[in-house]
């Protein structure tokens, strides 16, 4: 349904237009930067941790996406799942893969 504008309303648009716009352009600026690890380092590094505590063969990395914590973050990681979830170190908890950063450090993802 449209509505009909006044100039409150014009000034109100424009606002919004504007923070629109410029989340637009941020967006495109997060995206446009390529990684600086290659994905097939990102899987070393996760095979490598897996290695170390003797769950390689057993569990593998099985999918990877490269992943953006958006325009506020600004933080590109890998994210690469295993093949199975398996129990993580807090109890109660499932680890279900890794998230590699651009610098080269992993965080291992529980849920």
């Amino acid at each position: 349904m449209l509505a009909k504008l006044s100039v409150f309303d014009y000034r109100i648009d424009m606002k919004h237009l504007a923070l629109i716009l410029l989340a637009l352009f941020t967006l495109g600026l997060a995206q446009a930067a390529a990684p600086t690890i290659k994905a097939s380092a990102a899987v070393v590094i996760a095979e490598a941790d897996l290695e170390e505590r003797g769950l390689y063969g057993k569990y593998f990395p099985e999918s990877i996406n490269l992943k953006s914590g958006g325009p506020l973050k600004g933080e590109t990681y890998w994210e690469i799942l295993w093949n199975d979830s398996f129990p993580a170190q807090t109890k109660g908890r499932n680890e279900i893969g890794i998230r590699v950063k651009m610098d080269g450090t992993h965080l291992r993802i529980v849920r």
